[in-house]
């Protein structure tokens, strides 16, 4: 027996939404995509990094945006944001974290509806960001 799923492909969002307090002589700070409640196919799940008073290139690097993959049956990936060690005192400084998208590339996204207007498959869904300080 298979039992159908509403969510097949699952939810992705950062494993830990709460507040990320760092030093920066830390050098990198890693952040991991879980996805829960289905993982059938594989799903590009973009990202950006920014926002909040901290500094790109001075405080920390990153692409602006970018994205992450996991593969067919993959419930977890990581990215990783490096944290400039200026030895300049200053206040604490944030930015944010954002999921903006995710995509599914692989594993055949089937869009039939059947009657009633119940779909077969419904695409891959996004939840929270998180903002860290630095």
């Amino acid at each position: 027996t298979v039992v159908a799923s509403n969510n097949p492909h699952g939810t992705v969002q950062l494993a830990s939404t709460s507040l990320r307090q760092v030093n920066e002589a830390i050098g990198n700070i890693t952040f991991t995509v879980q996805r829960s409640g289905g993982s059938i196919g594989a799903i590009r799940v973009g990202y950006t990094v920014g926002g909040g008073s901290a500094t790109i290139g001075a405080d920390y690097l990153s692409l602006a945006a970018s994205s992450v993959v996991l593969n067919n049956t993959e419930i977890s990936a990581r990215f990783q944001v490096t944290i400039v060690n200026d030895n300049v005192p200053e206040l604490t400084e944030d930015f944010f974290v954002q999921l903006t998208s995710v995509q599914l590339i692989a594993g055949g996204l089937n869009t039939t509806v059947l009657p009633g207007g119940f779909p077969v498959d419904i695409a891959p869904t996004l939840g929270a960001g998180v903002r860290a300080e630095v």
